[in-house]
């Protein structure tokens, strides 16, 4: 719990109590997201800011904070806000809610979480977190989506200049853009039909790279998922005998050499 004070203008200005609900499919709402991008020297910077209503119970898992990192990955400035549908301030994140803990194993990373979550939510509260995190993109590169199985009232991304941006998916037409920003307003849930290709292949995406070549975002893409693919098709076994041949123990340099050799 806390003061009214305790929660920040983006969370207030944002609450929007008269939004007009599309989909009814919706478990929660999606009322206000903010991703602010920074790129310098192989080191890309986010800035998130998420706002949610929850609408139906299954909504709740949009209570919880999940971040993939890794050892080159740092996520400061964590705080979380937990609204009654009355917009009173109901509980913060305290330091002691933020948790580190394994994500999963294998060869390629040493990946673990940092989590969080609100106890006790329910239909109508909203929900707000943001951070900063900090990490070296893999193939420099970053694709944020403007369409989920929850709706959108508005989600804007600002990219740093100099990035290079194409727009996926968008048969539609609903991704706009003023200059450094990206942006959608009012997007229904995506539903699953029978015979739907995989969300990912259908909804818009911004594909964002930060390589300092002059390749093409397409060329770019297709060449390193292509090595990358060759290299994960290598045995565990031929791994570990080249990871020993060209003595790098970090596991992602080793992955970026074996693919330029591939």
């Amino acid at each position: 719990s806390g003061s009214a004070g305790d929660v920040p203008n983006w969370v207030r200005n944002n609450l929007k109590p008269d939004y007009q609900q599309v989909s009814k499919e919706t478990d929660a709402i999606l009322l206000y997201s903010d991703t602010q991008i920074d790129y310098d020297r192989g080191e890309l910077t986010l800035k998130e800011k998420r706002l949610f209503k929850i609408v139906k119970i299954d909504g709740i898992r949009y209570a919880a904070m999940v971040l993939r990192v890794d050892e080159d990955t740092d996520v400061d400035d964590v705080e979380g806000f937990r609204l009654s549908a009355s917009g009173e301030l109901l509980n913060k994140w305290k330091r002691k809610d933020i948790k580190r803990t394994g994500f999963n194993e294998n060869f390629y990373d040493d990946a673990k979480q940092v989590f969080a979550k609100f106890e006790g939510v329910e239909i109508g509260d909203y929900i707000a977190y943001e951070y900063e995190q900090e990490y070296k993109p893999f193939f420099k590169q970053r694709t944020p989506i403007f369409q989920n199985y929850i709706e959108i009232a508005h989600k804007q991304v600002t990219v740093p200049p100099g990035a290079r941006c194409l727009l996926l998916n968008d048969t539609n037409s609903i991704v706009q853009n003023q200059g450094n920003k990206w942006f959608v307003n009012n997007v229904p849930a995506a539903a699953d039909e029978p015979l739907d290709p995989p969300l990912l292949e259908r909804v818009p995406m911004l594909a964002i790279t930060f390589a300092e070549n002059d390749q093409s975002w397409e060329t770019l893409s297709r060449d390193m998922w292509a090595k990358y693919n060759k290299v994960e098709g290598l045995s565990s076994e031929t791994l570990a005998e080249l990871q020993g041949l060209l003595a790098i123990t970090d596991k992602k340099e080793f992955i970026l050499k074996t693919m330029e050799m591939v």
